[in-house]
Order: structure tokens, then C-alpha cells, then sequence
């Protein structure tokens, strides 16, 4: 129960992800500042009662600097299709996981290390999942460099599940 003076769980909720916001920018100079938000303040930052934003208009995309990804060089096959199985379930994208998860049950068992190496690679190098789900379903031209075999696989198994 709610007394009157007291604020709405909702407010208290705002009130808590301002002070992350505001500690994020003033103590830790990063590009972006990503929050999870419940829908009370999802609502709350749409009726302009909050903001949320970082400052980060003087950032651009190339300021970014991603680490590159190295294959693991001293991995057993086994452990590689089971990393593998577990990296394409957990994507970043809902629409990625689904896709490639079905992909690797049913597909990495077969796979020879030539390619398990060039699944590992075509997964975990593309710095945006989206990029990854347009190669895939057709949506965008995919570079010369990952155009193989396994996405071709991968490719017509979309298809096949579309």
C-alpha cells in the first residue's frame, strides 16, 4: 500500500536509473550508456517526465573501437562445436538466436574443422548481429570474405524454415 507521501514504485524506479545515468557520465567516459527499461519508465520517458540520454553528440561511430575477435587456436573439436552451440543460441538479437540455434542443432554435429572454422568466424566476427540476420535471409549483400560455404548453408536453411 501506498501512502501519500510516499512516490510511485515507477518514480522511485526513474529517480534510481537518473542517478546510474548521471554517475555513468560523469565518472566513466564511455561512448554509450545503454539502460534496461521496465515499460512504467519507458512511459515515463515518453511523457517527458525523464531523460535518459547520454551526451554523446560529439561521438561518432568511428571513435567506437571494437576488440578484433582470434579464434582459439588450442580448442578441442568437441569444445568448439559446444561453444559454438551455446554462441548461436545466446545472439544479441532474438530473430539471431532462434536462426542460428536451429542452424547448429542440426547442422554442427556434421561439420568438418574447416568448418567449425569458418561457422566461428562468420559468427563471431560481423560487429552488428543485424548485419549477420540481413546476410542471411537475403536482405543485404554479403561481403566477399564471408561468403562461403557454411553461409550458404545457412542461408538455404532459412529458407527452408521461413
Amino acid at each position: 500500500v501506498l501512502r501519500s507521501h510516499t512516490k510511485p514504485r515507477s518514480d522511485v524506479m526513474v529517480m534510481a536509473l537518473q542517478y546510474v545515468v548521471r554517475f555513468l557520465r560523469t565518472s566513466i567516459n564511455l561512448p554509450r550508456v545503454g539502460v534496461a527499461l521496465t515499460r512504467s519508465t519507458q512511459r515515463c520517458c515518453y511523457e517527458g517526465r525523464v531523460s535518459l540520454s547520454a551526451d554523446v553528440s560529439s561521438r561518432s561511430e568511428e571513435d567506437l573501437i571494437l576488440p578484433r575477435y582470434t579464434p582459439r587456436v588450442d580448442e578441442s573439436v568437441e569444445t568448439k562445436r559446444a561453444r559454438l552451440l551455446y554462441q548461436s543460441r545466446k545472439r544479441g538479437t532474438l530473430e539471431n538466436g532462434i536462426l542460428l540455434g536451429k542452424f547448429a542443432d542440426d547442422y554442427l554435429c556434421q561439420f568438418t574443422p574447416k568448418q567449425l572454422d569458418l561457422y566461428d568466424t562468420l559468427i563471431n566476427t560481423p560487429s552488428n548481429d543485424w548485419q549477420l540476420y540481413y546476410w542471411i535471409v537475403g536482405k543485404e549483400e554479403t561481403p566477399q570474405e564471408y561468403d562461403n560455404e557454411v553461409l550458404d548453408l545457412l542461408k538455404q536453411h532459412a529458407r527452408s524454415q521461413g
